[in-house]
């Protein structure tokens, strides 16, 4: 985005969109899903044509088409800020404070975007408007922890620029404060796994190519022929891979 800035605009040029805002918040996917998570039926034959394009199966980003907004069980937090009128460094960091707002298991957090165009127009939100841009589910408790109303998770976001040096990596830690304790969590986003390494190590900046618990159980449940495992809790919501 910085080399398109410096060689496509000119001074005080006016982009549109001027601004995106990543947000996420805690959620419970088993919760949601309570007899399993699974793939739409539809999702498979694609997520099967990414692991092919890069020679491995890995962690492929996990989108939940569809999702009620009262899913999200905390407040919202702001973990990257985007403007498109000025030049953004290919890395980041970011930390947001979130408050559960009522008793429930957290196993992840719902990623999603606020986007700005600029000059008063209507701000666009992925998660409370019908748009393309599906939100995103990241796994960082494979163990469902038990959140009270009043109990307080901060989120570390990192974002690095991937190895083909164009797409982002994400790292994301969590630390869930509760009455019993903290409980930490964590989750590594790549964009694409390095296909000459072999499938149990940790490649590029630590994406893991070997899928992780969460994940796997959506994989296992599609190819066993499950489209959901259980009544999805809104018309329409489903799992699906995002890349």
């Amino acid at each position: 985005m910085a080399d398109a800035h410096a060689r496509l605009l000119v001074p005080g040029a006016t982009v549109v969109p001027a601004a995106c805002h990543t947000l996420v918040g805690a959620l419970s996917l088993r919760s949601l899903f309570p007899d399993g998570a699974a793939f739409s039926c539809d999702a498979l034959p694609y997520l099967q044509r990414i692991f092919d394009l890069n020679g491995v199966p890995f962690d492929a980003r996990l989108a939940m088409a569809n999702p009620d907004p009262d899913c999200v069980v905390s407040s919202a937090g702001v973990v990257e800020e985007l403007r498109f009128d000025r030049p953004e460094a290919l890395d980041g960091s970011s930390t947001a404070r979130l408050e559960i707002l009522r008793d429930t298991p957290v196993d992840g957090l719902l990623c999603w975007i606020r986007l700005d165009a600029g000059a008063g127009a209507p701000v666009l939100d992925s998660l409370t408007d019908k748009t393309t841009w599906i939100p995103a589910y990241l796994p960082v408790f494979d163990t469902p922890v038990l959140a009270r109303a009043g109990d307080t998770m901060t989120v570390a976001f990192e974002r690095r620029a991937s190895d083909d040096g164009v797409h982002p990596d994400y790292a994301v830690r969590a630390e869930l404060t509760t009455k019993e304790g903290a409980f930490h969590g964590s989750f590594l986003s790549a964009h694409s796994p390095c296909p000459a390494q072999p499938p149990t190590d940790h490649v590029g900046h630590g994406l893991r190519v070997v899928p992780t618990p969460s994940y796997g159980r959506c994989v296992r449940r599609q190819r066993a022929g499950e489209c959901w495992a259980s009544r999805p809790p809104r018309e329409g919501t489903s799992m699906r891979s995002s890349w």
